[in-house]
């Protein structure tokens, strides 16, 4: 199974249990960067064709909050992060692990940048979930 982790450790992955929270002064305004790894966790699958998209619930911009995805194990500078698409789904990585062998050592990075403009009113807000969409096939 695929999982996101907050860390490459193999008990920090995003669950109900340890849910992935972004605070926001919302008073000024404020962005938040927060790396995330993807990992395989099952040694009798492989993964192929290996993308991260977000699902967003709401309509984002009714509050002007900005979602953006960059794949990458450095973290884009505000630049980068300015010239990026509004971007909601990244090809991560090609395959994790082969026929012969699942990778389940490999934490592969990107960056999720959340931004709530100033005076935003959404309060607590759950309005976006992060997906794993990928070609699952058996270890040989």
């Amino acid at each position: 199974m695929l999982n996101i982790y907050k860390s490459v450790n193999p008990d920090d992955f995003v669950s109900d249990e340890n849910p992935l929270i972004s605070s926001h002064d919302i008073a000024l305004g404020s962005w938040n960067t927060i790396k995330l790894w993807v990992r395989n966790s099952d040694s009798s699958k492989y993964y192929e064709s290996v993308k991260v998209r977000l699902d967003l619930e709401e309509n984002p911009t009714e509050s002007g909050t900005v979602y953006l995805l960059r794949k990458g194990n450095i973290e884009p500078t505000a630049l980068e992060w300015g010239n990026s698409e509004l971007a909601t789904d990244i090809n991560l990585v090609t395959k994790i692990g082969s026929e012969e062998e699942a990778d389940t050592e490999t934490y592969h990075p990107f960056f999720l940048r959340i931004y709530v403009p100033a005076d935003a009113n959404i309060g607590y807000s759950s309005e976006c979930n992060i997906s794993i969409i990928a070609i699952q096939e058996p270890v040989i």
